[in-house]
């Protein structure tokens, strides 16, 4: 395994395998010293915390948001109770975040699924373990841009 692949491995390990940095590093026969590096680099933690914050929590807010919104025009004046041009707008921004966020795979579910091909793989194609991991992490990169 090339020092690249450690280094996507890792940080595959480190984003969803919910090891510690020393665990990663002996499992890697790595430095600690260099996966700090490698973290600090590419911004490990940055990936880590939008998993976090996850596409579940993120609907909650936006549905308490709308349900907020929607408390405040009902409780205007009969004959009053309708969305100004500014909640309209608001309305229809938050309802279409809500639709993209069912709709997209999240970088998280992405990493289930790399990680249980990665395990597929070490059993029927173990040499070809290192480059789906290199493919997964790039894609993954891509998607939190």
């Amino acid at each position: 395994m090339t020092q690249e692949d450690k280094k996507d491995l890792a940080q595959t390990l480190y984003i969803k395998g919910g090891l510690m940095q020393k665990e990663i590093a002996k499992q890697l026969d790595v430095s600690e010293v260099t996966l700090v590096a490698w973290k600090k680099a590419g911004d490990w933690d940055r990936f880590k915390t939008s998993i976090i914050a996850s596409k579940h929590t993120q609907l909650v807010r936006m549905y308490e948001q709308l349900a907020e919104i929607n408390t405040v025009i009902s409780e205007r004046a009969q004959g009053a109770r309708y969305a100004t041009s500014k909640e309209a707008d608001t309305l229809t921004k938050i309802t279409a975040s809500i639709r993209s966020l069912e709709t997209e795979t999240s970088a998280s579910q992405i990493i289930d699924v790399s990680i249980g091909v990665m395990e597929f793989a070490r059993k029927v194609e173990p040499e070809m373990v290192d480059k789906i991991a290199a493919l997964f992490n790039a894609y993954i990169r891509g998607k939190l841009k």
